[in-house]
């Protein structure tokens, strides 16, 4: 039986998380990306941006962003929700979202 395509945000997750995702992730730390295993900040334009996905939440639309440091290697991602995405690090959230798509 072929593998089925995940069906639910919570599935495609999982399915990141099992590929090797699973790192504690990173953050948005004054305009810089910072990974939270290491603590390297890193600039967008350094950022390794591998996939975006996007979700519809309470307060508007949300992404996670699929990304690997470059100083450690981790994979993991960034959840970036509509507070943060309006907020100051909204820019920085645009600015992964443009690598995934390129």
């Amino acid at each position: 039986m072929a593998d089925r395509e995940p069906t639910s945000f919570t599935q495609i997750v999982a399915d990141l998380d099992a590929k090797g995702y699973n790192s504690m992730g990173f953050a948005i730390d004054d305009g810089a990306v910072v990974c939270l295993e290491c603590d390297t900040a890193t600039g967008v334009e350094d950022t390794k941006v591998g996939g975006l996905l996007g979700y519809e939440a309470d307060g508007g639309e949300g992404v996670v962003l699929v990304m690997a440091c470059p100083s450690c290697a981790a994979k993991g991602m960034l959840f970036a929700g509509p507070e943060l995405r309006n907020g100051p690090s909204g820019a920085v959230v645009d600015a992964l979202a443009e690598r995934a798509r390129a």
